[in-house]
């Protein structure tokens, strides 16, 4: 059994179209379904961990953008885990998770895949903690530049405007220089187990991922892997650029 969970807003609609053709395949296929379509991320939440819960046996299907698919993965395994198999079609701007897993942006190919699927993949995740929140996450967990653009193309009409045109990966490029002339120095120290701890004075850009790609499939980290057990940590300041 299916069970369908779509985020109608991501990719500016593009997830509500993308399951109008999955529901066409599956009826094709005769397949045995069911869905929901969120309002938010509270809901999606609320409901994914209330439908697990009743329903252990479902393979829960997530149509949307990496945003859609990290607020899904703290509702099944944060704060408390449950037992469950998640699938994913890419139906966002970037996309980078998609392209890291190897699923395609076609709605009906990633179907295709989805269904051809024997057993499911174990697939690493990061855990994170601040002042005021805690989860886990999958792609990549930023400070400074990256987080400057990300903001900056969530909240431009811009990302709208490309997802129409099926651009919409190229929208984090287009607010490159704009993120690059607000972003400023940070003070940042790094703790790693068996190592000291290092201080950055004039760190610019902070990220921990476990996948190579970022802003819609810039392979930035080309070693990072979704499945390898570890998360690579680049930092930037100025002119230095530190990996571990």
């Amino acid at each position: 059994m299916y069970h369908f969970i779509i985020n109608p807003s991501a990719g500016n609609g593009r997830a509500q179209k993308s399951w109008t053709k999955i529901q066409k395949k599956l009826c094709q296929l005769n397949l045995k379904y069911s869905y929901y379509l969120t309002t938010s991320s509270t809901d999606l939440k609320q409901h994914l961990r209330q439908q697990a819960k009743l329903t252990p046996k479902t393979i829960f299907v997530i149509l949307g953008g990496d945003g859609t698919l990290y607020h899904a993965l703290n509702a099944i395994a944060f704060p408390t885990k449950l037992d469950v198999i998640l699938g994913y079609i890419p139906c966002g701007s970037g996309n980078d998770f998609a392209k890291a897993a190897q699923i395609s942006t076609d709605p009906n190919k990633a179907l295709a895949q989805l269904l051809a699927q024997k057993a499911p993949r174990t697939l690493d995740l990061g855990y994170f903690k601040t002042s005021d929140r805690a989860g886990v996450f999958s792609n990549n967990l930023g400070l400074g530049f990256d987080a400057q653009i990300v903001e900056i193309t969530n909240n431009s009409q811009l990302k709208n405007q490309l997802n129409k045109l099926h651009l919409g990966k190229f929208a984090y490029a287009t607010c490159f220089f704009k993120a690059l002339s607000q972003q400023k120095p940070f003070t940042l120290t790094v703790t790693l187990p068996n190592f000291p701890p290092k201080n950055f004075s004039h760190a610019f850009l902070c990220t921990i991922t476990d996948q190579p790609y970022f802003g819609g499939g810039v392979a930035l980290f080309p070693k990072a892997r979704l499945d390898d057990g570890k998360l690579t940590l680049v930092v930037i300041e100025k002119k230095n650029l530190l990996v571990k």
